[in-house]
């Protein structure tokens, strides 16, 4: 590396994909509300210009007045132009010392039209401080940057002065070396206090980064909260590739709570099917904190497909709860039962370039049914979603078996095709007696449905497990049947993202955290 590249990375600092956008955003904030401070001293010279001084000394208050209002119009549409913009770091560090630049030059260059030369000196020093200030507060800047900026444009303000001094010189009056002194002075101590500002800012910053590191992994956006902890957007420190990682809430942190959070990640990272979430690690931070990463689904739950959109088409629910089946058949052949299979815990994305594909998430209630893993299985709770929840799930729970999962993926695909769950009710109790006793209605009462795919649904939503399907790979091959006489197209899937992929990529992994 040359010295003039070494030098401009000791004046620079290097930012990461989310931390540049931050960075660009605070500017754009800066950027703005400089506008707004420029923009209010244009009213205030307009109001001294129209009401306090007199005709003679107006020429002298017009040159303000008209530099407020280029300055503050100027500020304010860079603010909106470079919110539709994506700007490299070299970009952004011209830009941070160019608006610096222009806003104290401009404003020095114009001082000397005002009558008086202390005058002058005082309309740059204001500029200089306020441009300054503002930006050492708002915008995240290592210290020795932000103290090269202020000197820079201190020797702007300097500069400008000294021109208007020459034309007094000009004109028989000499400027007092006290302007000019002031002036120094009065740029580098703001420079020092600018500076340590940012050593303030820019170091709270810096711990913030190692508050939300989870070892390898730096959190990035919150995505989702539940009861047992949250789930966050992250990205590896070395490989930078995009992760969700699941943190233990620090009020859920019993005997039991661990068991069951440290269950859930063991037991998914069995799990090797390709609708299923993969695990990539599993630790404790320094705070004490447990976590898992595991892949980041960019895309939207089955709960926000119809939110959003509505009623789903028979053929693309086949599509759907197909895949679902699948990734049910490894987890029941491995002796897992999910026991909260619902809309939110089945994510729709883009993957490899294939639309509609299905990641099941969240096993924090699995249960295991091998007697040589009943030693971690929470068994004989009732546990789940109300709306989902199988008959035997709510009288015995510990004789439930994977055709539990099966009644609630019926659940699942009466709620797609119709848009409304297959019980309503005002509290659990009220749910549950439903699930127990009231036959469900037909979904084709309430939208459009094959006749194939209604029947499937109505099996898995039988109240007695023995009249269900018998499996998920038996559930796998009927759907099959259903599709092969109404089929979803890849043509349609990829329509559908591309049409609304701006809406629909809601960034997510988990939908509520438990």
């Amino acid at each position: 590396m040359n010295r003039a590249a070494l030098r401009f990375r000791r004046f620079d600092f290097h930012l990461g994909d989310d931390l540049r956008k931050q960075v660009q955003e605070r500017f754009r904030y800066f950027l703005r509300l400089q506008g707004v401070f420029h923009a209010g001293i244009a009213v205030l010279a307009l109001f001294v210009l129209v009401g306090v001084v007199s005709p003679g000394e107006r020429s002298g208050l017009a040159p303000v007045l008209v530099m407020n209002v280029v300055v503050s119009s100027t500020l304010v549409a860079g603010g909106r132009v470079l919110g539709r913009l994506t700007l490299t770091e070299k970009a952004l560090a011209v830009l941070d010392l160019g608006v610096s630049l222009f806003v104290t030059s401009v404003f020095g260059i114009g001082s000397r039209f005002l009558p008086e030369t202390i005058a002058a000196s005082h309309l740059t020093s204001i500029t200089f401080a306020s441009t300054l200030m503002l930006r050492a507060a708002i915008v995240p800047s290592p210290p020795r940057r932000t103290f090269i900026i202020g000197m820079l444009a201190s020797t702007m303000s300097l500069f400008t002065v000294g021109i208007d001094a020459m034309a007094r010189i000009l004109g028989d009056w000499t400027t007092p070396p006290l302007v000019v002194v002031t002036v120094v002075a009065h740029g580098a101590l703001t420079s020092a206090i600018t500076a340590a500002t940012s050593r303030v800012i820019y170091g709270l910053h810096e711990r913030i980064e190692d508050v939300v590191r989870m070892g390898q992994y730096q959190l990035v956006q919150k995505i989702g909260e539940g009861g047992m902890g949250s789930v966050w957007r992250a990205r590896h420190a070395m490989l930078r590739r995009p992760t969700a990682v699941k943190l233990l809430a620090d009020e859920r942190k019993t005997a039991v709570d661990l068991a069951r959070f440290e269950r859930e990640v063991q037991l998914t990272s069995t799990l090797t099917h390709q609708n299923t979430v993969a695990v990539f690690d599993y630790g404790r931070a320094e705070d004490g904190t447990l976590y898992y990463a595991m892949e980041f689904v960019d895309g939207l739950s089955l709960e926000q497909l119809v939110e959003r959109y509505g009623k789903v088409s028979s053929s693309r629910v086949i599509h759907i709860l197909r895949q679902v089946a699948s990734a049910l058949v490894e987890a029941h052949h491995l002796g897992l039962i999910h026991r909260d299979i619902k809309p939110a815990n089945i994510l729709l994305c883009e993957r490899g370039c294939v639309p509609d594909f299905v990641k099941v998430v969240d096993f924090g209630l699995a249960k295991v049914v091998l007697p040589e893993n009943a030693y971690v299985s929470n068994a004989n709770i009732v546990a789940g979603t109300p709306g989902y929840m199988a008959p035997e799930m709510i009288v015995s729970p510990e004789n439930i078996d994977g055709r539990a999962d099966l009644y609630a993926l019926g659940a699942v695909g009466y709620y797609l095709l119709t848009g409304r769950p297959v019980f309503d009710g005002h509290n659990m109790i009220e749910l549950c007696s439903h699930h127990l006793h009231t036959a469900p209605v037909p979904p084709s009462a309430h939208a459009n449905v094959s006749s194939e795919l209604e029947s499937v649904v109505l099996e898995c939503l039988a109240k007695a497990p023995d009249k269900r399907l018998d499996s998920a790979i038996e559930l796998v091959r009927r759907l099959e049947a259903c599709a092969a006489a109404d089929p979803w197209s890849v043509s349609e899937a990829a329509l559908f993202w591309e049409r609304h992929r701006a809406s629909a990529q809601t960034p997510r992994n988990d939908s509520d955290g438990s």
